[in-house]
């Protein structure tokens, strides 16, 4: 995967299979209290200063990329604001059931020799605060079928709810004001 602009991200193409962390185990997050719940979900395992000024919030990293006026986020909605993002970074994004799985690992035999391809899609959910439309929550799925998410900069991604309860559908969750809104797979295939 090639993002369109690394130096306006400062990433640097060689290195993306280390900057897009889809592994399945949380604790390898390396960027952990300067990456939120969007970052998270993303995969996007990059400290957010050396990127922009806010760069996790819906929008902004599409807007730095595309050199799009900040002042025009306002009127878009957090899903618009998530498919710029995604066109920026080449990350393919289509609308999706929470119960599909992603590809974490493709390997496959050519001529007797084993090739493996990176070939990465995961599920993530995006929640909404009802009070606050601007609020948003992201929740990422798991080859094992459990969702962890991350609350805020200073925590750990974890696998439950408020309620203590393990995530196994993101529809059904207490995540407090935030409400489920729908799900999204992203792959870093040329198809999703």
């Amino acid at each position: 995967m090639i993002y369109l602009a690394p130096s306006k991200l400062n990433l640097k193409p060689s290195e993306i299979t280390r900057d897009i962390n889809i592994d399945e185990i949380p604790m390898y997050w390396y960027n952990i209290f300067t990456t939120n719940c969007y970052a998270y979900a993303l995969g996007l395992d990059v400290d957010e200063s050396s990127i922009a000024e806010c760069a996790y919030q819906p929008g902004v990293m599409g807007s730095v990329i595309f050199n799009y006026p900040l002042i025009n986020l306002k009127n878009m909605s957090t899903e618009e604001k998530i498919f710029l993002d995604m066109e920026a970074l080449k990350i393919r994004i289509k609308e999706a059931n929470p119960s599909d799985n992603g590809d974490y690992r493709i390997f496959h035999k050519k001529d007797n020799e084993t090739v493996s391809s990176i070939s990465f899609s995961w599920i993530i959910s995006l929640y909404e605060n009802e009070n606050d439309l601007n609020d948003f929550h992201f929740a990422r799925k798991t080859d094992n079928g459990i969702w962890y998410h991350k609350e805020g900069y200073s925590n750990k991604p974890i696998s439950y709810d408020n309620d203590r309860n393990r995530i196994l559908d993101p529809r059904n969750c207490n995540l407090g004001d935030y409400k489920y809104k729908k799900s999204f797979k992203l792959s870093l295939n040329r198809e999703c």
